[in-house]
């Protein structure tokens, strides 16, 4: 019977696990050094309330409800609210309109941004850097004015021409559907299409918390045979004739095939290498809150010039209010330094922020905090051959990688569950297993 170690048990490592329950004669372990399922994607309770960590948006046809299709009925359909606040303090429909752009800056600046634009796609057309990226599509004028390279530092906490132009076609995606044809679109008023787009299929987890959630998941695969070893500590990866050695714990068992969804450098150690390349990841500090909005949406992302927060989520919006009628929500920080005193700055200087704004009635009640370490990847400038290499060092070893920090790529959570179906089915292919 052939046995497969996925290594990781968030999105990405789950899904395999259970596409691999597909092959009736596949035994999977799935080895997890943490004691929770989810990864990235937690809850935490304060006075009842869930405030989460990680994604929060799913829909029916989201590639971890695929994989675990039950989800959906436990799962809460929303309307989506997204929600940015300029530069100029305004508000707009994320992430920006044409509409809220000329009422901010007036005829002229709208005009030279027009031709500024025009001439950006004679200058910029090699897109050879996120910045040129940016403004081949909207101008180097829009991109400044409407907070969008603002905001695209508050994602990695990076400088935009500090960021690999590679990395930022895939994480970046908003930059190419702000193209001017969807701009001038945005500024007219929705029509029946547009609103049914926008406000369709959208899903959050259920009202008990991720931890309900990955305890469904649990459940499932355990009905499977999947062999959850959760706390455990992976020392080393050997190849041996007929597959891999796994260590873990000071045990030692033998496994067909790795799939490894943990960071590149923890992968290449343990299998004996040095990394050759600073592979970078990004660490999130999420701030959990109760208020009271001024303002209806139920995200907010931050494009003005001031305060280090990036976006918020308002919990109280899918789920209730609270008994008080007031709301509960999220602030996500990237930050290299997630020290007890960053964590006290950034929420003081949101505080400030969220006042400046009139975001709130009065002062929100911080609740508390959670900081998510190796939380996102990001290539530096110039980096990103250098990280295919690590990664071609890892599969001429025999390891398959998924995942955000298995494979290193920015994606979301549907887009990690996908592949990993498609790598079961490569797997699946090569070892000519049956069904």
């Amino acid at each position: 019977m052939p046995k497969i170690a996925v290594l990781g048990a968030g999105p990405a490592g789950l899904s395999a696990a259970r596409y691999l329950t597909d092959y009736p004669d596949v035994q999977v372990d799935v080895i997890e050094k943490d004691d929770h399922l989810g990864g990235l994607q937690r809850s935490f309770e304060f006075e009842q309330r869930h405030f989460d960590v990680g994604t929060i948006l799913f829909f029916g046809h989201h590639g971890l409800v695929e994989a675990f299709p039950f989800l959906a009925d436990e799962m809460v359909p929303i309307k989506y609210k997204p929600v940015s606040i300029n530069p100029a303090g305004s508000y707009d429909r994320y992430p920006f309109t044409i509409r809220r752009y000329l009422k901010d800056n007036g005829l002229f600046v709208a005009a030279w941004s027009l031709l500024d634009l025009l001439s950006s796609k004679i200058r910029c057309a090699r897109k050879d850097s996120v910045a040129a990226y940016a403004k081949y599509y909207m101008g180097g004028t829009i991109y400044r004015r409407s907070g969008l390279q603002r905001y695209i530092y508050r994602l990695h906490d990076l400088e935009d021409e500090q960021l690999d132009v590679e990395f930022a076609r895939k994480r970046l995606a908003l930059i190419e559907r702000q193209s001017l044809r969807r701009m001038l679109s945005a500024a007219l008023p929705f029509t029946k299409t547009q609103k049914k787009t926008i406000a369709g299929g959208r899903l959050v987890r259920p009202p008990q918390g991720f931890e309900y959630m990955f305890d469904l998941i649990r459940g499932e695969l355990e009905n499977r045979k999947v062999d959850l070893q959760l706390g455990r500590q992976v020392q080393s990866v050997r190849k041996t004739e007929s597959g891999f050695d796994v260590s873990v714990d000071g045990t030692t068992e033998h496994y067909d095939r790795v799939v490894s969804t943990i960071p590149i450098p923890t992968m290449l150690t343990l299998i004996g290498e040095t990394p050759a390349t600073d592979v970078q990841t990004k660490n999130l500090i999420s701030l959990f809150y109760v208020g009271k909005f001024n303002r209806q949406g139920n995200t907010f992302f931050n494009f003005t010039n001031e305060a280090d927060w990036k976006r918020i989520t308002v919990f109280s919006d899918f789920y209730g209010p609270t008994a008080a009628g007031e709301d509960y929500f999220t602030v996500e920080i990237t930050s290299d330094d997630t020290s007890p005193d960053r964590v006290d700055a950034v929420a003081r200087d949101f505080e400030a922020h969220a006042e400046k704004v009139q975001l709130l009635t009065g002062a929100p009640r911080f609740q508390g905090s959670h900081v998510s370490t190796h939380a996102y990847p990001v290539y530096r400038r110039g980096q990103g051959q250098a990280v295919e290499a690590e990664k071609h060092r890892l599969r001429s070893f025999g390891i398959d990688l998924l995942g955000r920090q298995g494979n290193f790529e920015y994606v979301i959570s549907n887009v990690v569950a996908k592949r990993a179906h498609e790598l079961t089915e490569t797997l699946a292919a090569d070892q000519a297993w049956q069904k």
